[in-house]
Parts: C-alpha cells; sequence; structure tokens
C-alpha cells in the first residue's frame, strides 16, 4: 500500500489539522516526512511558515509519545513478541 496519497488526502481534507497527523505519525510510525508538504502548502491552500510550525508541534509530541511507548512498552514487549534470543541480539546490536 502507498501511503503517499493517503497522507496527501489527509492534508488536503484536513489542512493544518492533517498536517499535525502526518507530523505526529511521521516521529514514530509511518515513513512519510511532513517537509513535501510544508514545502507545498501553498498547493493545499496553506501557508508554508504556519505549516511549519504546526508540523514542529506535531513532530514535538509525536517523539514524545514515541519515546513514552519505547519507555513503557520496550523491552518487555519486543522480547515477548520476537523472543528473548532476538531481543539479546538487537541489544547486542545497539
Amino acid at each position: 500500500m502507498d501511503l503517499y496519497p493517503v497522507m496527501q488526502n489527509i492534508v488536503n481534507n484536513y489542512g493544518y489539522l492533517g498536517i499535525f497527523l502526518v507530523s505526529f505519525t511521521e516521529a514514530f510510525i509511518q515513513p512519510i516526512p511532513p517537509d513535501i508538504f510544508i514545502m507545498g502548502a501553498p498547493m493545499f491552500g496553506l501557508s508554508p511558515i504556519y505549516s511549519a510550525i504546526v508540523a514542529s508541534i506535531g513532530t514535538l509530541f509525536g517523539g514524545l509519545f514515541g519515546y513514552f511507548l519505547g519507555d513503557r512498552l520496550g523491552h518487555p514487549t519486543f522480547s515477548r513478541l520476537f523472543g528473548k534470543k532476538i531481543f539479546n541480539k538487537r541489544r547486542a546490536f545497539f
């Protein structure tokens, strides 16, 4: 599934809230960066300056949420899902 059209549709339909959602989720789960939507903001009828501010706030909160998930669910959940052997191998790698 190609995520770019989905993210483009979100920004097109929801404007600044869409950029916030793309930025928030990009910080911990999906790989589409909000930069392309900031540069293309005038095509969506949005201000690039406000888009950059909204994206920065979204990335900040997304990063904090990702940190919270890793802190609360990190090691126990990873070792439960993938096993102790893979967990220890990844730990040694990092």
